[in-house]
């Protein structure tokens, strides 16, 4: 053993650092806050860069705009107008008019087919989204295009369409079609039936 003292920690404290030690801190600090700022304003305009190249050349950017302007999310946004949701008996099927949107380019209907047992789309594997073929509501307006029923599975008997009539006309028909392009029938949809 040794005739030393134990060691006085409490008169170890640090000295108070000088005005040249606190501007070197100040200094250090800035300097990490901007390296900081600057490294996440970099590693943000690169993933807009990589984001620009991966849907302008990979996947159409047209894509995602056209979605942004196409039935389903006008729907989805404004929740639609209607207060009525009738369901129509067409052939085999039953189809509903679940929302419907008054729009510049003419009425938006979200619709739901339900095949009662019959396939609304064939082709493809099971648990794949490739369906080959599928089942379609046209409106029987002038302008107007096909607009094919989205369904899970090939051979699932429910599905959904987005359908766009041309114009807003108080009354049109619709024809459902089959996988095979066969009409199984038309609604004759009155405005009056789904609107408040």
């Amino acid at each position: 053993m040794t005739d030393e003292e134990p060691l006085d920690l409490g008169a170890l404290e640090p000295p108070e650092p000088t005005d040249q030690a606190r501007a070197a801190i100040l200094r250090f600090r800035w300097r990490v806050v901007f390296v900081t700022v600057v490294s996440i304003v970099a590693v943000a305009f690169a993933a807009m860069g990589v984001a620009t190249v991966y849907f302008g050349q990979r996947h159409d950017i047209s894509m995602l705009r056209d979605w942004v302007a196409g039935p389903e999310s006008q729907i989805a946004i404004s929740g639609g107008s209607n207060c009525k949701t009738p369901t129509y008996k067409v052939g085999y099927a039953d189809v509903t008019v679940l929302q419907v949107l008054r729009h510049t380019n003419g009425w938006l209907l979200h619709m739901v087919v339900q095949g009662n047992g019959h396939a609304l789309g064939t082709g493809g594997e099971p648990g794949s989204a490739d369906v080959s073929r599928r089942a379609s509501i046209l409106p029987l307006v002038t302008g107007a295009t096909s607009a094919r029923v989205r369904i899970q599975d090939p051979g699932w008997d429910a599905g959904e369409a987005y359908v766009v009539v041309p114009g807003t006309p108080d009354q049109f028909q619709l024809q459902l079609n089959d996988p095979s392009g066969a009409e199984v029938g038309t609604i004759a949809v009155n405005m009056a039936d789904v609107m408040c």
